[in-house]
């Protein structure tokens, strides 16, 4: 079983009070031979989006993989 967390935050360079953040929780489980299941999960913030979009986004992956022996 293979668990991956990564986070960040980004400071703009041109605007003292506009950032992102992003974290991602990923999950890798063997299930059979060389196929696994993967689970990830990711959320994007933006501080100050321009106008019509959401400060928040989050999404879930599931998948498949098969490691070549």
């Amino acid at each position: 079983i293979v668990l991956t967390e990564t986070a960040d935050v980004l400071p703009a360079f041109n605007m003292a009070d506009a950032y992102s953040a992003n974290a991602s929780v990923g999950l890798v489980m063997p299930v059979w031979k060389q196929f696994a299941a993967s689970f990830t999960t990711t959320d994007n913030y933006l501080n100050n989006p321009s106008p019509g979009f959401k400060k928040n986004s989050f999404q879930f992956v599931l998948g498949v993989t098969y490691t070549l022996p």
